[in-house]
């Protein structure tokens, strides 16, 4: 299947090369032209665990453009997989998001189902597949919200091997064809309403944060006490209903994703207005 991308940091390159590897060919798009120039040339922009070699492995499988018209032509599904970062007063900036979906509904001349993978608050996606089919009657556009669960380093590893597959959508045609698509990974598929989705990536970020913040805590009475650590540490984490992973003490979290979801969360931003 011909499957499109837009933005190629590293949600979007990841996605393009593990869907190329499940044998799919894919379009990219980036409006930064450098990295476009160095992804047509063999390079590779962004470090990765594993990326460079799935990535030439699927050579034939990958098509990069300056064009977004081009992306647009091949694929009726299309990935939208670009950056939202912390505003000046806090909220998650979607004017990449909106962006990618205005070229998208300006220049499609077919139907197409559009996927949000990048993280986004509680009602963007509803909002933009409203926006998106006001603005023309001769096509439709289905919109799904996929909410990405990537480590840093490690994201080739997590995208191949899922915990779990989030699809939110309102129409199920939509969600049958995503689903579909991953049909070629063993992970259980939670579909769901797209607001449900998008919280849900907020409020696993947060969960994680939380686990993160409260073992440092932890840490702090720890010393007071002049007990180890580790081992309460190692003993809380033994517990499946808590588990290890989140548990070392450190200076806290940290990253491009904990600190703008949770300061976005915490403002309960409004989408649009």
């Amino acid at each position: 299947m011909k499957l499109g991308i837009f933005g190629v940091g590293y949600v979007g390159l990841v996605t393009a090369v593990c869907l190329a590897d499940k044998g799919h060919s894919i379009f990219i798009h980036d409006t930064a032209k450098e990295k476009i120039a160095t992804l047509q040339s063999g390079g590779v922009p962004i470090f990765e665990e594993g990326l460079e070699q799935i990535l030439h492995q699927n050579r034939n499988r990958l098509f990069f453009t300056h064009d977004a018209r081009k992306v647009i032509s091949e694929c009726e599904i299309i990935f939208i997989c670009t950056g939202t970062p912390q505003d000046e007063k806090g909220n998650a900036d979607l004017s990449q998001v909106e962006s990618a979906v205005n070229e998208i509904t300006s220049h499609s001349l077919s139907d197409k189902i559009i996927v949000i993978k990048s993280t986004v608050p509680p009602g963007t996606t509803e909002q933009m597949e409203q926006l998106a089919n006001k603005q023309t009657s001769a096509t439709n556009f289905l919109f799904v919200h996929n909410p990405e669960f990537l480590r840093q380093g490690k994201a080739v590893y997590d995208f191949m091997n899922p915990s779990r597959i989030i699809l939110g959508a309102s129409d199920k045609k939509a969600q049958e064809i995503l689903k579909n698509i991953y049909s070629a990974w063993d992970a259980p598929i939670l579909q769901t309403d797209s607001k449900s989705a998008e919280l849900l990536k907020y409020a696993a970020n947060s969960f994680l944060a939380m686990k993160i913040s409260y073992i440092n805590m932890i840490s702090q009475l720890s010393d007071s006490l002049g007990t180890n650590i580790d081992d309460i540490a190692s003993g809380i984490g033994l517990d499946p209903r808590i588990g290890s992973d989140f548990l070392k003490t450190g200076i806290g979290f940290g990253g491009s994703c904990f600190p703008k979801d949770l300061k976005a969360l915490e403002n309960g931003q409004k989408i649009m207005g």
